[in-house]
């Protein structure tokens, strides 16, 4: 039997996201959507994972997650919403599991994992994750005693936040993630009336977070070192910011030139040197922060990306504006009097008009 569509399923819910856009009240949403939005987009991290709980491990299966989510035939009490709902697709089997949370010291209890346990029976899910700081030798073993009938039809799975972190982290180290596309994650931002989108990235790598925006190049510079000026100029108040960068993009396969923006101020030079003939055809202004140890805690690594965003977006984003070329200049070849002027048989443009009447008084027209 097929799979019910997730549309059949869910009344409302969201694709998760690396930075949820969630209230500071619901801090084990805030927490969850970062680590499933990783499930989409690292697969060999979730097939990592899920190899442990039962689910489709093959490596054309789609991972997809949601949060926020509403079962249409589920409970209202807003109590009782999980934090999320995790869904693979292997192509000949869709697995789904209901994800709940805790973060900090917060603990799980019976009721309600038994409560979720009947929801994704009722819901005719796969298995329920529960995630906490509980400590559990596998994910089969799960730290809360539940009533067996519950377990009958559903499977129950814990993971520990460590147990993720160490797994992410152990994929890193032995260069598991080869793909340089799925080694980090890439969220870019629409920001309405910005002149481009804001790009950030989480290299799981380098343990790093990289902001960016580009720009293209104007056109109506001749040489390189102006088009430089032109936009080292628009982020003159954030020369004291030792982490910017600015990367100039070259024709051809011509390799990138990178300089600190405080530099590329001082001297354009230091992004377009002298053997550079050809516009770049566009920039990008960066900034790459270090995380270091904090990219292992979920927490710690929300609040980086909270905290340098938004710092970010002051330094950067606000001030620049991509080029526009200029509308073309009015070309004036005839005075206007004469643009407007009738030819002599055009002087009187309608028609005269004829008196029918043969009162000398009454004008031409009238009546």
């Amino acid at each position: 039997m097929a799979a019910q569509a997730i549309s059949d399923l869910i009344s409302s819910g969201e694709r998760s996201r690396l930075i949820p856009v969630v209230s500071d009240m619901s801090k084990e949403e805030r927490a969850v959507s970062p680590v499933l939005a990783a499930f989409s987009i690292v697969p060999a991290l979730a097939h990592s994972l899920l190899q442990e709980v039962g689910g489709p491990t093959n490596q054309r299966a789609t991972v997809r997650s949601y949060s926020q989510v509403v079962f249409k035939r589920g409970p209202t009490d807003r109590k009782w919403r999980p934090d999320g709902l995790l869904e693979v697709d292997s192509g000949r089997k869709v697995w789904r599991a209901l994800i709940e949370a805790k973060i900090g010291n917060a603990e799980l209890s019976g009721e309600q994992v038994e409560c979720y346990l009947d929801l994704a029976k009722q819901m005719n899910l796969d298995a329920l994750i529960t995630i906490s700081n509980q400590f559990s030798t596998l994910p089969t073993h799960h730290p809360i005693a539940v009533n067996k009938m519950k377990v009958r039809r559903v499977e129950l799975y814990h993971f520990s936040w460590l147990s993720i972190l160490t797994k992410a982290r152990l994929l890193s180290d032995d260069k598991t993630i080869d793909d340089p596309e799925q080694a980090f994650i890439t969220v870019e931002m629409s920001i309405p009336n910005a002149a481009a989108r804001l790009c950030m990235e989480a290299d799981f790598l380098r343990r790093s977070l990289r902001f960016s925006i580009s720009l293209n190049t104007p056109q109506d510079k001749t040489r390189p070192t102006a088009a430089v000026n032109w936009a080292t100029r628009q982020l003159a108040s954030s020369a004291h910011s030792s982490d910017t960068l600015i990367r100039a993009r070259w024709p051809g396969r011509a390799v990138d030139t990178v300089a600190r923006l405080s530099d590329a101020i001082a001297d354009p030079k230091s992004v377009a040197p002298d053997e550079k003939k050809e516009l770049p055809v566009g920039f990008e202004i960066q900034r790459v922060v270090d995380l270091a140890a904090r990219f292992k805690g979920s927490s710690t690594f929300i609040e980086d990306a909270r905290r340098e965003l938004p710092r970010f977006y002051k330094d950067v984003v606000q001030n620049v504006a991509n080029w526009v070329p200029k509308a073309p200049k009015y070309k004036e070849t005839k005075k206007v009097e004469e643009a407007l002027e009738f030819p002599a048989e055009e002087s009187a443009p309608f028609p005269a008009i004829e008196s029918t009447s043969d009162d000398p008084t009454v004008p031409s027209g009238g009546s």
